[in-house]
């Protein structure tokens, strides 16, 4: 469904409902040697999980126990310190979010307010200057992304066009 859908944006139709809700579908945080990430579960066997960590290759793919697993509400970019930080939605609450933050430990865990916290509707890599950034996806309008970089201030969110993203 992924394909079709990211096809039919490509060609500029757009189903937005259900491109957003798809991009992150079934996504969670695994613990990898006491640091967390975002990843997506592929398949389960009782208390176990077969996971896959989104612009890693398949290599990283693997069988989790439930301890290793935190399931989370939502995905978004949270500011710290001028920064922007991809994270987990660990519980909404009437004062902002508690977050668990994407390639760090859990002692950085935090209950944020919505004024450092950005919903996102997908996860990319973008290509600046040959190389290629992690990133959320904010919008998408006329073709083009509105992205944020993950662990970079918001001077470098800009509107990038399909043919400088990956998504998965």
């Amino acid at each position: 469904m992924k394909n079709i859908i990211f096809i039919i944006v490509f060609m500029g139709l757009f189903l937005f409902p259900c491109f957003a809700e798809d991009m992150l579908e079934d996504m969670v945080m695994a613990e990898w040697d006491g640091v967390w990430y975002l990843a997506r579960i592929l398949d389960q066997n009782g208390d176990r999980y077969f996971i896959t960590y989104p612009f890693y290759d398949s290599s990283w793919d693997e069988w989790v126990d439930s301890e290793r697993i935190l399931f989370i509400d939502d995905v978004g970019i949270v500011e710290w310190d001028g920064v922007w930080y991809l994270a987990g939605v660990i519980e909404e609450q009437y004062s902002g979010v508690s977050i668990r933050y994407h390639s760090y430990e859990s002692y950085w865990d935090e209950t944020v307010n919505m004024e450092r916290y950005q919903r996102l509707i997908g996860l990319a890599l973008v290509e600046w200057e040959g190389d290629w950034y992690l990133a959320g996806i904010i919008r998408i309008e006329n073709n083009e992304y509105f992205i944020r970089y993950h662990e970079y201030d918001s001077s470098w969110d800009e509107w990038t066009p399909v043919s400088r993203i990956k998504i998965q």
